[in-house]
């Protein structure tokens, strides 16, 4: 695909790789037009851009803006001109709309983004959506080409969930970069608390992820620079995305990238002062501008009403401007506050605390604001928990005033306790008898409520494997009573707390059994009710979007399963500090399914959220602080950190030993990971106790065949297979693929390494047609079930194209050895073991086709 600018005079072709030798073009034409009078331009545009109308538009809408700022685009030249021009040309250039650039189709313009266009664009072939961003026509100034590739670099080094991640990046055939991002579909954080008329509380609740994600980015030693309403998405989820990194800073970079021409790629309404004088940027730049955002979202007013002027004459009123306090431009002017909120509660709200963290934020000075994004997100949080905050003086009267507040319920019970005494005294003989008759009442729901949810949790109890008391589920019986009771929670309709609180653990008694179509509607009734019970039943509404999640990842529908868990994780960020289970639980959910959908890096940030908030919580010896460590460590072991791995499932184990029943699938599972850690160490004897107490546990707790036993079976059987003992390890992998294959007839996972196994020990026993029969079988059911860029499909392809290349068939084992190089190019795991052996067995192939010797299968399917 092609840059719009760069076609040959007169013609479609494009004239390819001449963007820098056009734009010199544009420049020189530029300032030619400007020196000359007014009634001369038109003539001489008509003679030097007759074979080009897109080059005279370009070059006349420099003049227009040129005329617009008094001479300002005059005086510049090169990198300068490139950059002021970028706001200028944007709308220069034809859309690109039904074009296509690399494997991606643009299917219409949806923004612009610092230097780039940004369309909806589909990759058909594995059916992604994403926002591919070009540079457009006059914009591919050899600047914003150069500061283009840039913000791919960054981009590079960003996963986090509030950060827009980049999926894709190259070159278009022209020379022009592009990049594809993931798709936000959302509204600015401004607009979407208006619509949804969000108090002040709750937009502080969606304002600290978006702090979150700026420090996540500082840690990576990028400050973005461009900080505003508009570039922070809020998704109909309720997640913020912070997006743009376009003329963002590299804090380790020798070269300044904005000298002399970052001033005007920036917004000059939410730049920090020391931006628009040109000097260092720093951390604290982002710090300003998260406190201009914060500013408008508490008072609905810019705390700065700049009109379009020149960088000089911004730069001069801002820094002749006291910012006044949020409080006190609420109801002034067009502007009332904020939708939902009456001008009185407000200033109320934010008089205080809140007046001091902005204007702490705000502060012209960089050395006088908050020294890190951090310690405005934890003046945020003191100030959510009724703690004192940093931004205010630590008075004694303070002190005492942010006492009261944090336990006003207690302080007031004292001081009517004193102040009613006498009262109480009088009124006492009055209301003993009414009273009491309220009690009696009171007792009476509270016992058929505790009585109710009493039996239920023992009904789960029993169904649970994880409540280290199950009966095994397999008992026909048992199961169908657990059922039969199940339905009864229906019924408890006038009780809806009760009710609410049921239907979760039915929900998640169904899970535990696998009767996942009978759970779902049970979780989605709950999250209607929880939703007419308004806030007061958000934790609830949690744990139900959280049981949705558990259950479609366990049916491997990791789409709807990470939907369900970003519901429950934007409930979850709104809650208080007394509900920080929640979020733990929900980030811990989040992150083992990313880890099982093959999002390695994407993984790893929720997970060291919950591991941090559950130590917190409960310290480092708590069986759900354990449970963390396991998930984390299993995903450092997908990630090849075999280090950081064993010493986190070590310690998790220890703790599961010690407060755990004997079985218990939690121990069972770290056994199992332990295992898989040493079996990558290459310690297969070490890796083979573990793993047979993790299957021994698992038997007690399910019973012979069933399904949950599958993934300790192919696991052993994998350690079985290197060792040689290949009896037992096709008894294992077989065992495993029926019992998958009745409970899921659509396909597993898991399926589709015992298929995988299957074929390495008929290959193992001479059996090479049942091998090839089984691993293609593998690869098929991988394709069923996962992503078409997962690292699954990316082994198995490798494992069934390397047995290929060893029978002498190179042409069959050709496409499957580079669908396997794409999917690590992809994934950029080219440098991993897997990935050098894809490379070097496509290379061995060479023209001819013929493999190079000794191409046999090194390993099973992973």
């Amino acid at each position: 695909m092609t840059s719009p600018t760069s076609r040959a005079p007169g013609g479609d072709a494009p004239a390819k790789g001449d963007a820098a030798a056009r734009w010199r073009r544009v420049q020189a034409i530029f300032h030619e037009v400007v020196a000359l009078s007014s009634e001369a331009r038109a003539p001489f545009l008509d003679d030097r851009c007759a074979d080009d109308p897109l080059l005279r538009a370009e070059v006349e809408e420099l003049v227009a803006q040129d005329a617009r700022t008094g001479g300002l685009l005059r005086g510049a030249t090169g990198e300068m001109l490139g950059a002021l021009a970028t706001d200028v040309l944007r709308d220069a250039s034809p859309s690109l709309e039904g074009r296509r650039i690399g494997p991606y189709l643009l299917r219409r313009l949806i923004g612009h983004g610092g230097m780039g266009a940004v369309y909806l664009a589909e990759r058909e072939d594995v059916g992604l959506r994403c926002a591919l961003k070009v540079v457009r026509g006059g914009l591919a100034a050899p600047e914003n080409v150069r500061r283009f590739l840039l913000e791919r670099r960054l981009l590079a080094r960003l996963r986090h969930p509030n950060i827009a991640a980049m999926l894709d990046a190259g070159i278009a055939e022209d020379g022009t970069p592009w990049l594809a991002m993931e798709l936000v579909e959302g509204e600015p954080i401004d607009r979407y608390c208006d619509r949804h008329q969000l108090g002040v509380s709750q937009r502080l609740a969606l304002f600290e992820p978006v702090c979150e994600a700026v420090e996540y980015a500082h840690r990576s030693l990028i400050v973005h620079r461009d900080i505003k309403p508009g570039n922070v998405l809020v998704t109909a989820d309720g997640v913020p995305k912070l997006l743009d990194f376009g003329i963002a800073k590299l804090l380790d970079d020798d070269e300044e990238a904005m000298t002399g021409t970052g001033l005007r790629l920036l917004t000059p309404e939410y730049a920090a002062p020391e931006q628009l004088a040109g000097e260092p940027v720093t951390t604290a730049t982002d710090v300003y501008a998260l406190g201009l955002v914060l500013f408008e979202l508490l008072s609905g007013q810019r705390a700065i009403a700049l009109a379009k002027r020149t960088p000089a004459e911004i730069h001069q009123k801002v820094m002749a401007t006291t910012v006044p306090r949020p409080s006190t431009v609420v109801g002034r002017g067009a502007g009332e506050g904020i939708p939902g909120t009456d001008v009185a509660t407000l200033r109320r709200q934010l008089a205080g605390d809140l007046d001091a963290i902005v204007l702490r934020a705000l502060a012209r000075e960089p050395e006088r604001r908050y020294a890190s994004v951090g310690a405005l997100l934890g003046d945020l949080q003191r100030h959510r928990e009724g703690r004192p905050v940093l931004a205010r003086p630590d008075t004694l009267g303070y002190r005492a005033l942010s006492f009261v507040r944090r336990h006003r319920l207690r302080v007031a019970a004292a001081a009517l306790g004193v102040a009613g005494l006498v009262t109480f005294a009088v009124t006492m003989a009055v209301q003993q008898r009414r009273t009491a008759a309220a009690l009696a009442r009171a007792e009476t729901e509270q016992a058929k409520a505790q009585q109710v949810s009493t039996f239920l949790a023992e009904m789960f109890d029993v169904a649970d494997p994880f409540s280290g008391r199950a009966v095994r589920a397999d008992s026909v019986t048992l199961r169908d009573f657990l059922m039969a009771r199940g339905e009864k929670v229906r019924a408890l309709a006038g009780q809806p707390e009760v009710q609410l609180q049921a239907m979760n653990l039915v929900g998640k008694m169904y899970v535990s059994l696998g009767a996942y179509d009978r759970a779902k509607p049970m979780f989605e009734e709950a999250i209607g009710i929880a939703t007419r019970l308004g806030p007061s039943a958000d934790r609830a509404r949690v744990n139900a979007w959280v049981g949705i999640g558990d259950l479609e990842r366990a049916r491997t529908k990791f789409p709807e399963s990470e939907r369900a868990y970003r519901a429950a994780l934007a409930i979850a960020r709104r809650q208080g500090p007394e509900q920080r289970e929640a979020l733990a639980l929900t980030l811990n959910g989040l992150g083992d399914m990313l880890r099982q959908a093959g999002r390695l890096d994407d993984a790893e940030p929720p997970l060291r959220e919950a591991l941090a908030i559950r130590r917190q919580l409960y310290g480092a010896r708590n069986s759900r602080t354990a449970d963390v460590m396991n998930n984390l460590g299993l995903l450092l072991w997908a990630k090849k950190d075999l280090a950081g791995a064993e010493p986190l499932l070590a310690e998790a184990l220890a703790v599961h030993r010690a407060l755990l029943p004997p079985v218990h699938p939690m121990t069972a599972a770290v056994l199992n990971n332990l295992g898989l850690v040493r079996r990558a160490n290459g310690d297969l004897p070490g890796a083979e106790a573990p793993l047979r107490e993790s299957l021994a546990i698992k038997r007690q707790l399910f019973g012979e065949g069933h399904w949950r036993l599958a993934n300790g079976q192919v696991n052993l059987a994998s350690v079985l297979i290197q060792e040689g003992k290949l009896a037992e390890a096709d008894s294992l992998a077989r065992n495993a693929a029926a019992a998958l294959a009745r409970e899921f007839p659509k396909g597993h996972e898991l399926t589709g390494v015992a298929l995988g196994h299957l074929g390495e020990i008929a290959r193992k026993r001479g059996e090479m047609r049942t091998a090839e029969r089984e691993l293609r079988a593998s690869l098929a059911a991988f394709e069923a079930v996962l992503p078409a860029g997962h690292q699954r499909i990316a082994g198995a392809a490798l494992v069934l194209g390397r047995f290929l290349a060893g029978q002498g068939r190179a042409r069959e084992a050709r496409p499957l050895l580079e669908r396997a190089v794409a999917i690590h190019r992809e994934r950029k795991t080219l440098d991993g073991k897997d990935g050098q052996e894809a490379v070097a067995l496509l290379a061995s192939l060479g023209h001819s086709g013929s493999a190079a010797p000794g191409g046999g299968v090194r390993g099973a399917a992973r």
